[in-house]
């Protein structure tokens, strides 16, 4: 509303009589007459805007709003008229829907009104496929350069986005190599123009598009199409965005590029803008290098790379330093074990050393990812002290660098083993009962997989007592170890499972949060694996009943899941399985259809688990006798069950009762118990189909073939 009273005049009233139909038309021109970074406005913000007045637009056009001044003053006539910067000519902004798509880009594509243009770039796809690829070929290419340099950088975001598919599409459609030619000649050109747009947003959807383009490139092609266009725009001396594009896609391409023009023509690119007199080039050089060094190899990068490397880290700009620090985990995957740990890990020590405190910063936030490259022989104890330290930076208000050691802490264990878990128990201890609650959350999420590193013995030594108090501790945290229970639990001795399984019993009445009840109910079929059928009949079984009448569907819905590995791990105990089969039976002759409807549910679960005789002895009467339930959704419910689940399995394939259950429905007088109850049959027939491109046959044919294929797919997934 803020925005939408901008610019009424003062005397205005808020009464809706008087605020005209002129005014809110000519809301969003006043909006695009702004520069949007005075408005404080994103593009996607912009975007928005452009697309509220559009829908504005099709509303009055289709409600009959006056097509001219005059009638809009008879309408919404004032006592003091309207003042001429006020006055809105409708037909000036509406778009023609009764042309094709084709010809209405014609008409609109240099129109004044941005939000015309962005229409048209948005559909333009669509657009293509109707009008057939001559036509597209004839009409639609030559109109593109316009969108390159379209004055609106939505516009020219929309397009950078529309570029892979059209190039796709005329790819796929074209005969012979006419298609690729427009690839090289007219599409990957038009990407990397956006590339280098001065709006960011621009750029990275443009250099999205050229990643996927680059793939379609014939591999004889990639020197001259790619490669030598990044290495121009390397040696344009006179905007820097264009080197910092360079550097970002010497990187990105490497995959595309290949081992040899790696190391003949892009390492040696990299390291001559690894020298610019720009810092943020050198900046953007020191952040690029991960995926070249992949491609180029070990020896390539201790040679080549390495050197120019070690000298950006000595960099007098502190920026370009610490992004050096952020590139370090990348390049120690690509060095020998000798360089890791001597050269790097001196490296590091020098940053650690750094007068600018966002270097050292960021060394530490890399220590635990540069301390997973290594090999457990490899990490000197003086790195691993480095990493525990961090544990207690909290108490001088670094309290990032806490945050860091907790996030990083299970690849660090994993990495030096359980041998040397003395190294870290003392910051895990401290790290657990951390004020801060994001650094036990983030060490909640990751105690399960602690857990699985260091092995039982330390588990129940060390690692059960920050379980209880994680459980204890707020919602947050607990979430992350509710969440990976049966994970932790799988660890424990048999003795200590049983007695943690009371505690994890009593979690839902602890809670009101439902979030929390329904990661317990995800995970009870897991927890039912763990334990002898005696426990599950007597601890597990009743948490399970319990949140299968949860007050929350979410909650009831995920613990049926369950019902299949319950059922099967209380074979072997028959009073349990006696006592789960009654509670399920109970549902299915219940007066609440919402109970009849989690019968159905939970039948589905049990197909591929429960043997055979025992759910056709105990289930398939009742659900059979659920064909003629009252409640549609009841039957619709059983002739998904029936299509989905049931006759998937081979064992139910030349059931009669199963098959009488389903020709019943298919004469059912809802159309929607029957369409579900033939929807099999039509996956059948659908599977042997060839399965044509999704777009080769529209845009060839194009014109009106096109159109009835889109509103025939509209039809076939009506009733779905």
């Amino acid at each position: 509303m803020c925005l939408l009273c901008w610019g009424l005049p003062q005397d205005t009233t808020f009464e809706a009589k008087h605020i005209s139909v002129t005014y809110i038309l000519a809301f969003p021109a006043r909006i695009l007459e702004l520069d949007c970074t005075l408005l404080l406005l994103s593009t996607h913000h912009h975007l928005l805007l452009l697309l509220l007045f559009y829908c504005c637009i099709v509303f009055f056009s289709h409600t009959g709003v006056p097509q001219n001044t005059f009638d809009l003053h008879a309408m919404y006539e004032d006592d003091n008229g309207f003042e001429d910067e006020d006055e809105f000519m409708f037909s000036e902004y509406a778009v023609d829907d009764t042309l094709d798509g084709l010809t209405r880009l014609e008409k609109y594509y240099n129109s004044e009104f941005n939000l015309q243009r962005l229409v048209l770039v948005r559909d333009i796809y669509d657009t293509a496929v109707d009008a057939g690829y001559e036509q597209s070929k004839k009409r639609l290419l030559p109109l593109l350069t316009n969108f390159v340099s379209d004055s609106e950088p939505a516009v020219r975001q929309v397009f950078a986005e529309q570029l892979y598919p059209l190039a796709l599409l005329f790819l796929d459609n074209a005969e012979g190599s006419e298609g690729y030619n427009e690839l090289i000649g007219t599409f990957v050109p038009y990407t990397f123009e956006l590339i280098i747009d001065k709006k960011t947003e621009v750029a990275e959807v443009a250099t999205d598009s050229l990643l996927r383009m680059a793939e379609l490139i014939k591999k004889e092609h990639i020197e001259s199409q790619l490669l030598s266009v990044v290495v121009n725009l390397a040696h344009d001396d006179r905007v820097e965005e264009y080197r910092i594009a360079a550097a970002k896609l010497f990187n990105q391409l490497a995959h595309i590029f290949g081992d040899k023009l790696c190391r003949d023509v892009v390492v040696t690119e990299m390291a001559s803008l690894a020298e610019d007199a720009s810092l943020v080039v050198r900046k953007t050089v020191s952040q690029n290098l991960g995926k070249i060094c992949m491609i180029i190899g070990t020896e390539c990068t201790v040679q080549k790379v390495l050197p120019f490397f070690l000298e950006l880290a000595k960099d007098d700009i502190w920026g370009v330093r610490k992004a050096c620090v952020e590139s370090l985990p990348a390049i120690a995957k690509c060095v020998t074990s000798k360089i890791r740990t001597t050269v790097l890990s001196e490296l590091f020590e020098t940053f650690c050393d750094d007068v600018s405190r966002w270097v050292k910063m960021e060394a530490y936030k890399q220590l635990g990812p540069l301390i997973a490259t290594f090999k457990g022989n490899e990490v000197n104890d003086r790195l691993v002290h480095h990493f525990t330290d961090m544990a207690y930076q909290g108490e001088q208000s670094d309290s990032d660098m806490v945050e860091f050691c907790a996030f990083n802490f299970p690849a660090v264990a994993l990495t030096i083993g359980p041998e040397r878990w003395n190294l870290l128990e003392p910051a895990f201890l401290a790290l657990y009962k951390d004020m801060q609650w994001k650094v036990r959350r983030s060490l909640a999420c990751s105690l399960h997989d602690v857990a699985n590193i260091v092995g039982t013995e330390i588990t129940e030594r060390t690692l059960l007592s920050a379980f209880e108090k994680f459980l204890e501790d707020l919602d947050e945290v607990k979430m992350g170890v509710v969440s990976n229970l049966a994970s932790f639990m799988q660890v424990l001795s048999p003795k200590m499972r049983s007695k943690y399984l009371g505690v994890i019993c009593f979690l839902p009445d602890k809670t009101d949060v439902w979030r929390i009840r329904d990661e317990i109910s995800k995970q009870l079929g897991d927890l039912a694996q763990l334990l002898p059928p005696t426990e599950v009949r007597t601890k597990l079984l009743p948490l399970a009943f319990k949140l299968m009448d949860d007050q929350f569907h979410v909650v009831r819905k995920t613990a049926l899941q369950c019902t299949g590995k319950v059922m099967a791990r209380l074979h072997d105990d028959p009073q349990g399985e006696a006592d789960f089969i009654e509670f399920l039976r109970s549902m299915a002759v219940s007066p609440s259809f919402t109970k009849r409807q989690m019968f159905i549910i939970a039948c589905s679960h049990m197909v591929d688990f429960v043997q055979p005789q025992i759910f056709e002895k105990e289930f398939l009467p009742l659900v059979d006798k659920m064909k003629t339930d009252r409640v549609s959704n009841i039957r619709i419910g059983l002739a998904k069950l029936i299509t989905d689940d049931i006759l998937q399995n081979d064992d139910w394939k030349d059931n009669d009762v199963i098959e009488s259950i389903r020709e019943h429905l298919k004469h059912d007088k809802d159309r929607d118990v029957v369409y579900f109850s033939n929807r099999a049959k039509i996956k059948e027939v659908r599977t042997h189909e060839p399965v044509d491109h999704p777009h080769s046959s529209s845009l060839a044919k194009g014109g009106d073939n096109a159109v009835q294929q889109k509103k025939d797919k509209g039809s076939d997934e009506k009733g779905e």
